[in-house]
């Protein structure tokens, strides 16, 4: 039997807490496959002020260095990309109109999601919140949770 690695969601999540007490909260913030015709590859999809203010380049950079610091070879290799978002993004906006989601409640399992220009086959939503600093977040009914 070939041997699949596997991401862990839990650590990945951990990872976004520690980044988030450090720099700032999330607006938005997912794991989402890269492609429907690859299941087992995932993308980080962020936006944050700080991300805006630092750049994506800087935000790709410190971002695969927590990465790299905390999981495994074989979790790292599953991920393809990390990808900000700017937070002025109509998806960060949409986002957090139709769900409230912190990184301190359960993520949301999302399936065949269209926003935009974006597609999202599988994934789990961890942060919709485009405010942050305002209510505090609650994921909507409209949402299936897992």
């Amino acid at each position: 039997m070939a041997f699949q690695a596997v991401v862990d969601r839990e650590k990945i999540k951990k990872i976004l807490r520690d980044v988030a007490k450090q720099k700032g909260k999330f607006y938005l913030a997912m794991l989402v496959q890269t492609s429907p015709d690859l299941p087992q590859r995932w993308t980080i999809v962020v936006s944050a002020p700080w991300i805006d203010s630092s750049g994506l380049q800087s935000a790709i950079r410190y971002l695969s260095s927590q990465l790299a610091a905390s999981l495994d070879k074989n979790s790292i290799s599953v991920i393809d990309r990390i990808s900000p978002i700017p937070t002025s993004d109509p998806v960060v906006q949409n986002m957090g109109r139709s769900s409230k989601l912190t990184l301190e409640e359960r993520e949301v399992t999302i399936r065949n999601w269209q926003i935009g220009d974006l597609f999202i086959p599988f994934g789990y939503l961890f942060v919709a919140d485009p405010n942050p600093q305002q209510s505090p977040a609650r994921a909507t009914q409209n949402l299936v949770r897992r």
